[in-house]
């Protein structure tokens, strides 16, 4: 009985897997073309009515123009320049509250600036981001949003490099989100934003998948007409480097190394920072909504996506570009308390992707990966020993110019005195890797030439042209030289 059931039970299995793959294929490669059947519902075509008008140039022109705009077939103001455009930023705006401004910015504000500030004007004319408004925001609220983006920004709406997006009020998901057994309220709206808690101990915006899928939908026949690639955020989180360029340069690296994207992370929170090429947008919805029937999770879904549709690799990008705007920071800059971080403001630098690895032991939260990029937070090292080490794998090969190091944080009220410090420590830097192990903490790089000291607070060395002389780096190896017992905080290694 037991042999004649095991054939059988393997025969069910494999037609069960080639059931949802053939299903797989028809819903992706079928001559149904979903694009079309998003226009004829939604009427999206309304986003492009002022495509050829010359916009206005004053704020309050500006503003009425937009309300100018019948709500319910969806508003746009933008200043096209150019045909094609590299990258598309998506900011989804899920509300939009004028009391968060009371004593300082308002969220979407400081996810704006930060876009804004870290963007050179060359890459402001040839990418653009587009601030997608919820259709569930009340009117006057919207009102008071664009007049605030209107008043900070107009230069940048002017140049073309902030668009805003109001949807169509017919324009949904309600044909593909009750397969995500999503919860609507009484407007029809996804009722799901709270509030989560990292592995790193920092409280995020925790918004239902639903709202960033149907975020995506709104923007993808705007994105895919008017860029090749697209990055997905909302106001939870801001840039703590160049977004473009750290875009640009991860694609490149990639192409370098012959590898076939399909999806990139820039930030390591589901939908996210998330980059894909615009005219995949809305196969990523489609998909991710049919396979959310399956009950798999997000990451499960997406590793999926990758292999079954795009057939392309997922790649995050390391260190992150984007951090949280999370309750507690934004607590503190309104109360002016800080940032919640060891001592001073962080150095700004481009920080060029790559992977963080040490033997040293981690005190709490703070692990080794926290000491390099810009992002709040730092490594704090369980009583490190001579020869001890903390090594920056780089994705690809990087030209040095400048590089910061600071360890220990600064003590209230006593100057020019760091507690946690490292005592001495010596720098190196080697062109190769011979093997690599990342999951078992294990590198070995070969050809080091030492680069400087580090210890007591703030190293900078920038004289690379004579120590380097123009060779290019792979490896960057701190080896701890001196020891005083004590742990010590690697409070950020910036890298230019």
């Amino acid at each position: 009985m037991g042999q004649n059931f095991m054939p059988w039970a393997l025969i069910l299995l494999l037609g069960f897997i080639l059931t949802f793959h053939i299903q797989l294929f028809a819903l992706f490669y079928s001559d149904r073309d979903f694009e079309d059947d998003i226009y004829c519902q939604s009427n999206v075509a309304v986003f492009f009515s002022n495509e050829s008008s010359q916009l206005p140039r004053t704020e309050e022109d500006l503003f009425n123009a937009w309300i100018s705009m019948p709500r319910q077939s969806g508003r746009i103001m933008s200043n096209r320049r150019i045909a094609k455009y590299y990258l598309s930023i998506g900011v989804a705006v899920h509300h939009f509250n004028p009391e968060d401004g009371k004593y300082g910015r308002t969220v979407v504000e400081q996810t704006l600036e930060s876009l804004v500030n870290k963007t050179s004007t060359y890459e402001k004319l040839h990418n653009f981001i587009a601030v997608i408004i919820s259709k569930q925001m009340t009117e006057q609220n919207e009102s008071l949003l664009v007049r605030m983006i209107l008043r900070k920004f107009l230069y940048e709406i002017n140049i073309g490099f902030i668009h805003i997006l109001l949807p169509p009020l017919s324009m949904g998901m309600n044909l593909l989100l009750p397969a995500m057994n999503c919860e609507f309220n009484m407007d029809g709206a996804v009722e799901h934003i709270t509030t989560m808690e990292t592995a790193s101990g920092e409280k995020i915006w925790n918004v239902h998948p639903c709202i960033q899928l149907e975020f995506m939908l709104y923007v993808w026949p705007y994105a895919k007409s008017l860029s090749e690639n697209y990055l997905h955020i909302d106001d939870s989180l801001e840039a703590v480097r160049n977004v473009i360029g750290s875009v640009r340069e991860f694609i490149k690296i990639q192409k370098a190394n012959s590898k076939n994207w399909g999806l990139l992370e820039f930030y390591n929170v589901q939908f996210l920072g998330n980059v894909m090429r615009s005219q995949d947008i809305v196969k990523f919805v489609e998909f991710f909504t049919r396979a959310r029937l399956l009950n798999s999770t997000f990451e499960m879904t997406v590793d999926l996506y990758c292999r079954l549709v795009s057939q392309t690799s997922r790649l995050l990008r390391t260190p992150e570009v984007f951090q949280s705007v999370s309750l507690t920071r934004r607590q503190h800059k309104i109360s002016g308390e800080g940032d919640g971080d060891a001592g001073e403001t962080r150095f700004s630098a481009e920080d060029p992707p790559g992977i963080v690895l040490s033997n040293m032991n981690h005190v709490g939260i703070h692990i080794p990966s926290l000491a390099y990029g810009s992002k709040v937070g730092y490594f704090k090292a369980l009583m490190p020993q001579v020869g001890d080490w903390i090594v920056i794998v780089f994705d690809g090969d990087v030209v040095l110019r400048r590089i910061r190091i600071r360890t220990g944080e600064k003590m209230p009220g006593i100057l020019n005195h760091d507690s946690f410090s490292l005592v001495k420590g010596v720098l190196e830097a080697s062109p190769k890797v011979l093997k690599l192990d990342a999951s078992n903490n294990f590198v070995t790089c070969a050809d080091f030439v030492k680069i400087g000291d580090v210890g007591n607070g703030i190293v900078e060395i920038s004289n690379f042209t004579r120590l380097l002389w123009g060779r290019t780096t792979k490896c960057l190896k701190l080896t701890v030289t001196d020891v005083d017992g004590r742990d010590v905080i690697f409070h950020q290694i910036a890298v230019n």
